[in-house]
């Protein structure tokens, strides 16, 4: 019996040091980081997968919350039937469905950015319903090519399109801050839209030099542009823009934004009609 109960502790002994030696137990750290009163019963939460949106069911409408800023940004009415929520996630499609009715409802929704566009100098009418935001850089060639595309769309709606530039140079290409300074510097001086051309088009060359011989070309003050140049408040622009292109999670420019409404670019007749139905949409608001 003795012998028996030596062997049994040997197993149980042995078992528990295996289980020890080849398991990694983790622990959960955690802190409260607040919390919303949504003022109504929440029925069924799914966040977007970039975890910046989070829609919350209620009876007869969803919530859209901000994580970042913990407020409710935005309300779907529903009708009180539905009590699961659901996210196809790529297609920025929401499932509704009513177990006690045994139906679903699908919406589509779009996600409106609400940018910083303030003292940017933009080309195009102050108060155009239509707002075109472009994270570009001056040493990108897509951003040159698509900079064609942007004046063609100036020409041709020029009182219903305004184009705003938001910088947002690459540490890889050499020069892109300076000259996105100096293009600011420019703009105090109401050559903002010249100034912004000749540096694509010679966004090769783009040195200490090139930006003088710009600014002497388009008649620009040139000891007012050299001060303006090194005002860090233009920098602090170029700095705010590039923290907006990061929380946009914005990895590649050019990026655009119609209206606050991220725009994939995938020919130039589908980016025209873009611009165009949404023309249409704020004339029959």
């Amino acid at each position: 019996m003795k012998n028996l109960w030596f062997v049994l502790s040997c197993v149980i002994i042995f078992t528990t040091v295996f289980f020890v030696d080849t398991t990694v137990f983790a622990e959960l750290e955690w802190t409260e980081i607040g919390g919303f009163d949504l003022g109504a019963k929440p029925l069924d939460i799914v966040a977007s997968r970039d975890g910046k949106v989070v829609f919350i069911l209620t009876k007869g409408e969803i919530l859209q919350f901000d994580p970042s800023s913990k407020t409710v940004t935005g309300r779907i009415p529903i009708g009180p039937r539905f009590d699961r929520v659901d996210l196809a996630d790529e297609s920025n499609t929401l499932v509704l469905s009513s177990t006690s009715e045994k139906m679903i409802k699908l919406i589509s929704y779009e996600i409106v950015y609400q940018l910083d566009l303030s003292l940017l100098p933009y080309l195009g009418p102050d108060n155009a319903p239509v707002v075109i935001a472009v994270f570009s850089e001056y040493k990108c060639p897509y951003c040159a090519r698509l900079s064609q595309l942007l004046e063609q769309v100036l020409t041709k709606y020029p009182d219903t399109v305004k184009l705003v530039v938001k910088h947002f140079p690459l540490q890889s290409h050499q020069f892109s801050l300076e000259a996105a300074l100096a293009a600011l510097a420019a703009g105090r001086q109401g050559k903002f839209g010249p100034f912004h051309k000749e540096l694509y088009a010679n966004a090769k060359v783009l040195n200490e030099e090139k930006l003088t011989e710009i600014a002497q070309k388009l008649g620009l003050n040139l000891d007012q542009f050299n001060k303006d140049r090194q005002d860090p408040a233009l920098n602090d622009i170029v700095q705010r823009d590039i923290r907006d292109g990061r929380d946009l999670g914005i990895r590649g420019v050019p990026t655009v934004l119609i209206n606050g409404k991220i725009f994939q670019i995938s020919s130039e007749q589908g980016f025209m009609e873009a611009i165009s139905q949404e023309i249409a949409r704020k004339e029959n608001k």
